[in-house]
């Protein structure tokens, strides 16, 4: 059941998201179905008027934006019915199987029915690659907006709107009305500047600030390196300058960019003034040379150099 969920094409199909959206183009071949008057009154406080879309079943996230940017995605109604499916109840069978033949000695955590399972998501974004650079080593998506969207998690822990990997700007979440179980509801490593104002549940309630996240840049995936603050050796008006400027419409308690606060992961590891385009020159090196870059080990260059200082 895991092997199908989460592995690649074509043995795990269903662990790849519905749809990966790479540019305008892709968004509109998602838009072509038109919101049933029932799924239409069923949300009576809000505005679907403008809606295009309702969501087919997915099992695995339901739209990865994964673009460099210039990318709006709007007016979707995204509804989570996987965990009522015949696919949950045979994964769920499997799973008490599973932990019925764990034992306290087992070191091993259960694991977790359908419904909470994690690192599902309505809508990922995921900077693409660019000059050997990808989303685990900062990449840039620019100019991205979501907006007018409706998530319904329906009591399952998919995430809302999501970025773990790469850094953003000019990126606006606006008007979007989501409700999940998840602990995600909007959370963003990597906001540079973006707007992020209007959202609300599925009741027209605005999100309260716990449920909206910006977190530091996440560098290394798994290694979970955070960059708290910048050092630039290039100009501002450079398209690879990074800084933390402000997000409009944002509550203050929710930025948590320059702080360890959001971070709960014991092996997290923090570093201010950190010259990103001489890290990207580290990395790509590495890239060019054929090597798998080693993001902890290329920090710590980085630091020697007297471009990152540890926290």
């Amino acid at each position: 059941a895991y092997h199908a969920l989460r592995g690649t094409p074509p043995q795990g199909r269903l662990g790849a998201p519905l749809y990966i959206l790479t540019n305008q183009q892709a968004v509109k071949a998602i838009e072509t179905k038109a919101i049933e008057p029932s799924v239409k009154a069923s949300y009576a406080s809000l505005n679907l008027a403008q809606s295009k879309s309702v969501s087919a079943f997915f099992i695995r996230d339901f739209a990865q934006i994964y673009s460099s940017g210039n990318v709006t995605l709007a007016n979707l109604v995204i509804e989570d019915n996987a965990q009522f499916s015949s696919f949950a109840n045979d994964f769920n069978n499997w799973v008490s199987q599973v932990n019925q033949r764990l034992t306290l000695a087992t070191p091993a955590e259960k694991v977790r029915p359908f419904k909470l399972l994690g690192h599902r998501d309505a809508i990922q974004l995921i900077p693409s690659r660019v000059n050997d650079i990808n989303q685990f080593a900062g990449a840039l998506m620019r100019n991205v907006t979501v907006q007018n969207n409706l998530i319904n998690a329906k009591g399952s822990a998919l995430q809302g709107i999501f970025a773990s990997d790469g850094a953003f700007k000019d990126i606006k979440i606006i008007n979007n009305a989501i409700s999940t179980a998840g602990s995600h509801t909007i959370t963003i490593n990597g906001l540079l500047r973006g707007e992020i104002r209007g959202n609300k549940d599925i009741m027209g309630n605005p999100l309260p600030y716990q449920k909206i996240r910006c977190l530091p840049l996440r560098i290394g995936g798994g290694a979970n390196i955070y960059v708290l603050s910048y050092k630039n050796s290039v100009p501002v008006d450079h398209p690879y300058f990074y800084n933390y400027d402000s997000i409009v419409g944002i509550d203050p308690q929710s930025d948590l960019r320059s702080t360890k606060i959001g971070i709960t992961n014991p092996r997290a590891t923090f570093f201010e003034r950190v010259d990103m385009v001489k890290y990207q020159a580290l990395v790509r090196a590495e890239v060019v040379a054929g090597k798998t870059p080693d993001y902890s080990l290329l920090m710590q260059q980085l630091v020697q150099q007297g471009n990152a200082i540890p926290v």
